[in-house]
């Protein structure tokens, strides 16, 4: 993979990390959106991060590390973001998977 300027601690899918990207609720928790040992430094790397709650990050029924929609939304809206914010790169090459509809 070629040089990519680290937007480390930025998220390309929203502006306001400070509270629930679903419920608007505080306080929050930072979710890489493509987890796991190597993607969650490209996740951060890329910006491939949001804010969430507690009950919508781990704890609840619909909580994207409890729920496959859930989940499968946000790594859907990553690849859109990542394919408009990085068109020199595949986003496939990159995480290894897809996750398209």
């Amino acid at each position: 993979m070629g040089k990519v300027k680290s937007i480390m601690g930025q998220s390309i899918i929203t502006d306001n990390l400070e509270q629930c990207y679903i419920c608007k609720r505080k306080p929050v928790e930072i979710h890489h959106i493509v987890f796991g040992v190597a993607n969650r430094d490209l996740s951060d790397k890329f910006g491939l991060i949001v804010p969430l709650c507690r009950e919508h990050h781990q704890d609840g029924a619909e909580a994207v590390h409890r729920n496959k929609n859930a989940n499968l939304y946000f790594k859907r809206l990553a690849k859109k973001q990542f394919e408009k914010h990085f068109p020199q790169y595949n986003f496939t090459e990159v995480f290894g998977k897809d996750w398209s509809e």
